[in-house]
Parts: structure tokens; sequence; C-alpha cells
């Protein structure tokens, strides 16, 4: 049954306006007798017979009920299909808590990820800074031992030049003891 047709039902449908007829009817209550009356009852009531009829007629089609039968068939699919909806909403909601855990966990992971950056690059500085420091340390220790070796060399100079003046002056005692010795002989004999 196509648009147009369901506009036209539609329409006979708002043509039955039963206000009319109640009122006659009270009226007929009223004046039971009278005859006017009575036939502008059943002229009114006539008219929305028809109306009901022409609306049956056009709703009890084949065409219109085909087109309920697919509707109801319709409508079971639209349920069908808002339960589906209902289960993939249940399990959406589930993976969105799934992945707001994943979320956070990455958001910790990547927190870790960033102070071991932090701690790689204060270690690696740190180990520039010990580089520079034993770098440091090799000159001041090499400076140190020149140092120390000018300084022990000087201290064996000055070992040698007091031994030198010690053998001179034993020599000098030793000559001067003999001659003596050697005097006091010759006197004695």
């Amino acid at each position: 049954m196509s648009s147009a047709n369901w506009e036209q039902v539609l329409q006979d449908l708002q043509k039955i306006d039963l206000q009319p007829l109640i009122a006659l009817l009270q009226e007929l209550e009223q004046d039971q007798g009278n005859d006017s009356l009575l036939k502008k009852v059943q002229t009114k009531y006539k008219q929305n017979l028809q109306i009901l009829n022409s609306v049956y007629f056009a709703i009890s089609s084949p065409e219109v009920q085909q087109e309920l039968y697919q509707n109801q068939n319709t409508k079971k699919q639209i349920v069908q299909l808002q339960d589906q909806i209902k289960v993939n909403t249940q399990q959406l909601n589930k993976d969105n808590i799934v992945l707001s855990n994943l979320k956070s966990e990455l958001t910790e992971y990547e927190q870790i990820i960033t102070n071991n950056k932090l701690l790689m690059k204060q270690i690696e500085n740190e180990t520039i800074e010990t580089q520079k420091l034993t770098q440091q340390n090799l000159i001041n220790m090499r400076q140190m031992g020149e140092q120390s070796y000018i300084k022990m060399q000087a201290q064996a100079d000055q070992i040698q030049v007091e031994q030198n003046k010690l053998k001179q002056f034993i020599e000098a005692y030793t000559t001067y003891s003999y001659g003596r010795w050697n005097c006091f002989f010759l006197f004695t004999m």
C-alpha cells in the first residue's frame, strides 16, 4: 500500500466525528418521538459506517496485509537488532573498561620509561663527570709523580753529595789518624 493510500485512510478516519452523533443521540433520548432527529442520527451513523467500511476494505486488501506482515517481520528484526545493540553495548562497555585499564597501565609504563631515561641521562652525566675526574686525577698523579721524582732525584743528589763529603772526611781522618799513629810509633821506638 502506497503512502498516498495510507494518507487517504488516515484522512477517512479523521472524517469520523462521533461528537455530533453523540449530541444527536442525546437529543433523541430527550425527544424520542422526533422522526427528523432520528433520520439525522441514522444519516450520521451511516456516514460513519461507510467511512469505517471503506477503511476496513482498504486495510483488508492482500496488499495491505502483506505490508503489515512485512512490518511485523520488520518489527521482529528491529527487536532482534535492539537486543543485539544491547549485547554490543554491554561488550563495548566492558571493552572500554579494559581499554581504560590498559591506558592506565600504559601511562604507568610511560612514566617508568621516562624515569629510566632520566636515570640513564643522570648516569651518563655522572660517567662523563667521573671520566673528567679520572683524567684530572691521572694528570695530577703524573704531575705529583714528576714532582716526587724530581724531589727524590734532588734528595738522591744531596745524599750523594753528603756521601762524598763523608767519604772525603773519612779519607782525611784516616790519613790524619794514620799519620798520627806513625808519629806515635816513631816517637815510641
